[in-house]
């Protein structure tokens, strides 16, 4: 995890963009093909991270800030949805259940106005309401933006860290090769003669 600093940016702007389309009435239908909304968010949260690493991203960084981004995106778009089951009201929720149970072509079994009052119950509860999306959206939108996450690490991950063909010096003993020299570098030191002669004259070996 080299690229940590970068983490908190990829992932807020990654799920506000999930939970906040995904959230809005209208545009939530996006999410009707594909959850298109959440893989992209992911996919964006990725792209961003190999955008401002400093350090090559793995795949692995991709899908935990894709992950953190589906989690934010789920919260989100959950308080979405209470402020919309706040704004209805649960008189507004029964009176549509009313309106579709005088519209209907075909008799109900018996027994089946007790189930559909307990689900106007359930449907007029909007804190359980609220819970039940937000399982749900967890659920989808941390499996799917990982995915969109991992695929961006894929694509733009290597294009923007090439590694080297080769790498210098060669590994293994050796005898040490020293870097080509360009056409301003210093000279390499001359190596010492053999052999010296002192003040008196005589050669010696060194």
């Amino acid at each position: 995890m080299l690229n940590k600093e970068q983490y908190a940016k990829c992932f807020l702007i990654g799920g506000l963009f999930i939970g906040i389309l995904s959230g809005t009435p209208g545009l939530a239908a996006g999410n009707c093909f594909c959850c298109m909304w959440v893989i992209l968010g992911g996919l964006l949260s990725g792209y961003l991270l190999c955008r401002w690493a400093r350090f090559p991203v793995s795949e692995g960084e991709g899908a935990l800030v894709g992950l953190i981004s589906g989690a934010i995106g789920a919260l989100i778009d959950s308080v979405f949805a209470a402020l919309q089951w706040l704004f209805m009201g649960t008189e507004q929720i029964t009176a549509a259940f009313e309106e579709i149970k005088k519209h209907q072509q075909f008799s109900l079994p018996p027994g089946s106005e007790e189930l559909m009052q307990r689900v106007v119950e359930i449907f007029s509860n909007p804190m359980l309401m609220v819970g039940i999306q937000l399982v749900a959206s967890l659920l989808i939108f941390c499996t799917l933006a990982p995915a969109g996450a991992f695929l961006a690490v894929t694509i733009w991950g290597k294009r923007r860290w090439p590694m080297p063909p080769t790498a210098y010096p060669p590994s293994g003993p050796g005898v040490y090769i020293p870097p080509p020299m360009g056409p301003g570098a210093p000279p390499a030191p001359s190596q010492p003669p053999a052999t010296g002669q002192d003040d008196s004259g005589f050669f010696f070996p060194r």
